[in-house]
């Protein structure tokens, strides 16, 4: 299975508006359209994940800035919108060789987070 079909099912997440899969580098694999965070970002992401880097109560990703909503939790980690009508999470899960990035509308956000939860588990046991 290529990545990009990999983006493409985790798009098939609940309320999914963007996601991508990045290295531990913070280079990208595969991201949907429109989703486009700097390698700064994703660098940030990657420490955040590991449990590294938790300064300040927020972190911007594509120009959206983010809250903190919950620690990171077996490699696993949320974060919700600031400002704007419209709300989002972004849940960040670490694999063994990467880590996925997922955006869902925040009234999605337990099932967005267990729907990328299982995915991790998934690209763990196939090795990435």
């Amino acid at each position: 299975m290529s990545w990009d079909a990999h983006v493409k099912s985790l798009m098939a997440g609940p309320g999914m508006k963007y996601a991508g899969l990045f290295g531990m580098d913070a280079n990208p694999w595969a991201k949907s359209a429109g989703f486009n965070p700097t390698q700064a970002e994703i660098a940030r992401l990657v420490k955040l994940v590991q449990g590294q880097d938790i300064k300040g109560e927020s972190i911007t990703i594509c120009g959206t800035k983010y809250m903190f909503r919950s620690p990171a939790d077996d490699g696993l980690l949320t974060v919700l919108s600031l400002g704007g009508e419209e709300k989002f999470v972004c849940n960040i899960c670490q694999t063994t060789r990467g880590v996925i990035v997922g955006v869902s509308q925040a009234s999605c956000a337990g099932a967005s987070r267990e729907y990328l939860d299982k995915y991790k588990n998934y690209l763990k046991g196939i090795g990435y």
